[in-house]
């Protein structure tokens, strides 16, 4: 998706999951960067991201939604193995 598609998504109502492979950068540093870039531009304080050795996913939640995406951020925590799956809410 381009930046335009997710910011009308998001506007539209939706919360907005994206998926995205690491490229060759520091993957924390990266997390950090797609992370506020995601906030800045949709304007939402609720962002999770769902981490992978491989692969990123990055969610930008409406309001309404997150009550539910923390606790099932909760759930994935309680059940995979950290070396399978970094979840975590990035909060303002």
């Amino acid at each position: 998706m381009y930046w335009d598609e997710v910011c009308e998504t998001f506007v539209a109502g939706s919360s907005v999951l994206i998926y995205q492979h690491f490229i060759r950068e520091n993957r924390e540093r990266f997390t950090n960067r797609i992370v506020n870039e995601l906030r800045e531009r949709t304007g939402t304080e609720a962002v999770f991201s769902f981490r992978t050795p491989h692969v990123l996913f990055v969610l930008a939640s409406r309001e309404r939604h997150a009550i539910v995406f923390r606790k099932r951020l909760a759930s994935i925590r309680s059940t995979w193995v950290a070396k399978q799956i970094r979840a975590e809410e990035h909060l303002p």
